[in-house]
């Protein structure tokens, strides 16, 4: 039994990505978790940058409006946090880029980690901090770092130059870079000269026998609204649809403006609506009801373009037919199992051409395919292609393997 530590940011009750790590690794292994919440699952070791479990917020008008006192305290955060990293990588010690945690960085330093699992860059500091001398490094980057949200400018002012200063020191020093699409790696290779390789977000799988639409044929779309993704043009789209077709929004809540845009835009359309979400573990046996999973997402930045998200194996997973627009690598696993619909363009009414021209069989006939793909797309054929990647890091280490 190895000792592991996986960090993230956010929190991993409802991230999937860091959650099936923890669950996975936790079969044979003892596992700690640093996160920005505490982990409320059974075993597990959780430690907490946060302390508490933090609320979901308001969508008061109030509460928005204290965005513009917040964004010039954030931009000199940005900046402060820059110098701090240039003066704590001179000094050499990686562990007072968390002044404010040594509390904390002191109890984890008193565990002897086998492998470190960062889901997040800006945590990379912390895990090579931590790192002995048989430890084994993981980067799981799911994104382009660098590029995440190029579309705001707001972001490239805050966040983009220390991530630039973290690729530069740790990419290069990490044992293995794990990413989601070929795209993203290829510019993590162009770039920083290191190889990632391809991890997709799998879901478990999941007994389902795909049904025959009926007459009205109902859509999905589940996640985060983002300003970035355009959740709109989905929304737009079903002004040009036929009667036959209803679209449900499951969203998490926001509290700005998009948010608010969003709700009038649904309101506005009787064959739209904005439903609650569901937890991580009820997504696919809720979304399973319907017959077509949609997500129209223009390239507004460098990984919305190279996207291959959880809810495309979602949908496949609870065996429905997939609508999206021509976004590459989505756009190949589509037409490798030949299980959706892409469009030629982002435009809504593109998208609602191709819909207006199938029927409950031709539909049914892409849920059939979804159910061929949904056997090889799961996360446990995804993990065991994970233990395959992982086996070479130990060649040579005193700690043996970890029980993948």
């Amino acid at each position: 039994m190895k000792n592991i530590l996986i960090m993230s940011e956010g929190d991993p009750n409802r991230d999937p990505r860091p959650n099936r790590f923890i669950r996975h690794f936790l079969q044979k292994n003892n596992v700690h978790v640093l996160s920005d919440y505490p982990v409320d699952i059974p075993d597990v070791t959780s430690f907490s940058f946060a302390g508490e479990q933090k609320g979901e917020g308001s969508s008061s008008g109030s509460k928005k409006n204290l965005d513009y006192v917040k964004k010039p305290a954030r931009l000199m955060l940005g900046l402060i946090q820059v110098y701090w990293f240039v003066f704590c990588s001179i000094l050499g010690i990686e562990s007072i880029f968390y002044l404010g945690k040594k509390c904390l960085v002191r109890q984890l330093a008193r565990n002897r980690y086998d492998l470190i699992i960062s889901h997040d860059l800006t945590l990379l500091p912390l895990a090579f901090s931590l790192k002995g001398p048989d430890t084994r490094i993981i980067l799981d980057a799911r994104e382009y770092h660098p590029l995440n949200y190029q579309d705001q400018w707001f972001w490239r002012l805050e966040k983009k130059p220390l991530l630039l200063l973290l690729c530069k020191k740790y990419l290069i020093r990490c044992d293995l870079i794990l990413t989601i699409s070929r795209g993203i790696a290829k510019r993590y290779r162009q770039d920083w000269g290191v190889d990632p390789v391809i991890f997709m977000s799998l879901p478990d799988s999941h007994q389902i026998s795909p049904e025959k639409p009926k007459e009205s044929i109902r859509l999905i779309h589940h996640g985060w609204p983002s300003r970035s993704r355009q959740i709109e043009l989905m929304i737009l789209m079903m002004d040009y649809v036929d009667e036959r077709f209803s679209l449900d929004l499951m969203l998490l809540p926001g509290n700005d403006s998009y948010w608010d845009q969003l709700t009038m835009l649904a309101t506005a359309r009787e064959n739209v609506r904005i439903i609650p979400p569901v937890t991580m573990e009820d997504i696919i046996p809720t979304i399973k009801k319907y017959d077509i999973g949609v997500f129209i997402v223009p390239p507004t930045n460098f990984n919305l373009k190279y996207t291959l998200p959880n809810k495309l194996f979602e949908f496949i997973q609870a065996r429905l037919a997939i609508a999206i627009g021509p976004s590459p690598e989505m756009e190949e696993i589509v037409q490798k199992y030949r299980c959706g619909l892409v469009s030629p363009d982002f435009s809504p009414q593109a998208m609602a051409h191709i819909l207006n021209g199938q029927t409950s069989e031709s539909i049914y006939r892409l849920k059939l395919n979804a159910d061929v793909a949904a056997k090889e797309l799961n996360n446990e054929e995804n993990f065991i292609h994970l233990e395959s990647v992982m086996a070479p890091l130990w060649a040579g280490s005193n700690s043996g393997e970890v029980n993948v």
